[in-house]
């Protein structure tokens, strides 16, 4: 493409979003037309020479010049020199585009002066869509004059903000930091620069606080608009501190928004000193209307809501008040109409208030009508306590008898425990005492075992040797019991003799057997000797035994005959016979008994019980005719009567 073609490096999109301005291009103009521009950076200037950076203790930038002595807060640029008339064709860089700044109108015209952010200036007109770099004859005079004002608009701005510098500077003239520096610069040595025109970096925060002071030197509203206050802070140096346009309008929008809540914070503390829960707006607007706090905050429906907000507050904070002061009163009151002795639950008002009447916390109460009131519920409440109190003195009356009732059964209960505790604890000691006495008893059991060995000696005669033995002084055992239980032991050991004695005479002994017969064979027996050496003791005791053992043998014979059926049926045929016998002799009667006898004999020789009696026949033929006559002759049946 030829470079005579191209059009100037304006691009005015951002212009039209945020300054209100139709978006413009303008036509194309001759390369030699265009002025030679420099590609500096416009975010980093560098200082000129003689010139060096500072903080003061404020934490501002400002700067100082060594060889003239002169400080500012704003920031030296670097003049660059004045670009030549126009570059030869074809020297343009193709991808050279300089972004627009701001357009101002210049005033009865068509025409647009656009500043760029390389500090350079186009003539735009909006009407021609033409754009130049040189200043058109036709404006000359025009443009001439608004520079001039724009002048006097920047002294008069600069002027204002410079009597606010003011006590800055003299902080910072003072200061041992700017002191500091003076002394290195006079000594040939800049503080804070390295290389003469070197340029300074600058953090984000910096630039941040840099271009806030600058909306703040030129007193922006926080309720103004970005584009209207643009043309006031477009010229100053710390504008161009921040890069785009974008983070330009977010820092204006934050500042704004600080100084709205700065704003509204002063506005609710004149509130706060000025109003009452009967303050008015209108009032209160025509009042405080010049009032600095009152204008810098926002518009006047938004005061007038926050007004009405803080007044609605006040008064409910008041009617709170009187809420409680009322409350307080009649609290008073009532305890007034307690202390008074003289009101009962039917006392008359009138007569009650002439009593209190001079009391203050009577007067308390605004209302009489409240008063009597609070008197009528004050005897009411009066009335129910005294119901109240017979039913509590009933209350108490069934509760002390039901506790009289609880106490005595208690009483009862305990005393019939200690009776069965005392029962429990007899028994233990008793169980305690009868085991005690039953291993004494053990123990003089034991003893008895030891050293009593014969039958034949008496209590009195061993005591003394038992009384050696500690087992013989057992607990719970009285002389009485001793001599009891050595009794019974002499009769024990008797006895397991007697026992070892009838053995021995049931090995030799048959029941015709006689003492004289039997003495010469037991005479010497250690059974016979143990029990007694009294032969008249032994004879009797062989005569007691012989004839228990003749009864006993009768005795299993008896059983025996009882046990036979085969016995018992022939002697009772037998008898059946003898009833129909026709010889009056009786001879046929008694050979029919002698032969049943002898049948009997036969059928019961084999038994033991039969045998034991073979030395003794006639008691054994005694015993079975009497068991023969002792039995009954069997009744007749129907069968054998009709025969």
């Amino acid at each position: 493409m030829d470079p005579t073609s191209r059009s100037p490096p304006i691009e005015l999109q951002d212009l039209s979003v945020h300054s209100g301005y139709s978006q413009q291009r303008p036509p194309p103009v001759n390369a030699h037309q265009l002025p030679q521009l420099h590609m500096v950076s416009p975010y980093r200037p560098l200082l000129p020479s003689g010139w060096t950076e500072h903080r003061a203790p404020n934490g501002m930038f400002y700067y100082y010049n060594a060889a003239t002595g002169q400080s500012t807060w704003e920031r030296p640029i670097m003049v660059p020199p004045p670009p030549p008339i126009g570059p030869p064709p074809g020297t343009l860089p193709h991808s050279f585009q300089p972004v627009p700044g701001m357009m101002r109108q210049i005033p009865d015209t068509k025409w647009f002066i656009v500043s760029t952010t390389e500090s350079r200036e186009f003539f735009y007109n909006s009407e021609t869509k033409k754009s130049v770099w040189e200043v058109p004859e036709e404006i000359e005079e025009a443009v001439k004059n608004f520079k001039e004002q724009e002048e006097k608009d920047a002294q008069r701005s600069n002027e204002s903000s410079g009597l606010k510098r003011k006590a800055n500077d003299e902080e910072v003239t003072g200061s041992e930091e700017f002191k500091r520096a003076k002394g290195s610069t006079d000594g040939g040595e800049i503080e804070g620069t390295e290389d003469k025109g070197k340029e300074v970096e600058l953090s984000s925060e910096e630039r941040v606080l840099m271009f806030k002071s600058l909306l703040k030197d030129m007193e922006v509203s926080p309720f103004a608009t970005w584009d209207k206050e643009l043309p006031r802070i477009i010229h100053d140096e710390r504008y161009k501190l921040i890069p785009t346009l974008k983070q330009k309008m977010e820092i204006f929008d934050e500042y704004c928004k600080e100084r709205n809540l700065s704003a509204k914070d002063e506005y609710l503390k004149l509130l706060e000193e000025e109003t009452t829960y009967r303050s008015h707006w209108d009032t209160f607007r025509r009042k405080f209307k010049r009032d600095s706090r009152f204008k810098s905050f926002s518009d006047d429906k938004e005061k007038e809501k926050i007004f009405r907000v803080h007044v609605k507050e006040l008064k409910e904070k008041e009617t709170e008040r009187k809420r409680e002061h009322q409350k307080k009163a009649g609290e008073d009151f009532i305890r007034l109409l307690k202390e008074t002795r003289e009101i009962k639950y039917d006392s008359s008002w009138r007569k009650v208030k002439r009593i209190i009447d001079h009391d203050t916390r009577y007067h308390a109460v605004e209302s009489s009508m409240t008063r009597e009131g609070l008197f009528r519920d004050y005897c009411r409440k009066l009335e129910v306590e005294d119901e109240e109190e017979l039913i509590r003195r009933e209350n108490e009356r069934r509760q002390r008898d039901r506790k009289a009732r609880e106490e005595t059964s208690l009483r009862n209960r305990e005393a019939q425990v200690r009776w069965e505790k005392k029962i429990q604890n007899r028994e233990k000691d008793n169980a305690k005492n009868n085991i005690m006495r039953v291993e004494s008893i053990r123990e003089f059991q034991t003893l008895l075992i030891d050293l009593v060995r014969t039958h034949e000696t008496t209590f009195e005669l061993k005591k003394p040797d038992l009384q050696r033995d500690s087992r013989f002084h057992g607990s719970g055992l009285e002389d009485k019991d001793k001599e009891r239980l050595f009794q019974e032991h002499i009769n024990d050991i008797y006895q397991k003799r007697l026992k070892s004695y009838y053995q021995l005479l049931d090995q030799h002994v048959q029941l015709d057997t006689t003492w004289l017969e039997i003495q010469s064979v037991i005479k010497d027996d250690l059974r016979s000797v143990r029990l007694s050496k009294d032969e008249s003791l032994l004879e009797k005791l062989f005569d007691s035994y012989l004839a228990e053992r003749i009864e006993l043998s009768k005795k299993e014979f008896m059983e025996l005959l009882r046990e036979n059926q085969f016995v018992e049926y022939r002697t009772r045929m037998v008898k059946l016979s003898e009833d129909g016998a026709i010889d009056e002799t009786g001879a046929s009667k008694e050979k029919a008994r002698a032969l049943s006898i002898e049948e009997i004999h036969d059928v019961l020789k084999e038994d033991k019980r039969y045998l034991v009696l073979n030395s003794m026949p006639d008691i054994r033929n005694e015993l079975i005719t009497d068991y023969l006559d002792k039995l009954e002759t069997p009744k007749m049946t129907v069968h054998q009567g009709r025969e």
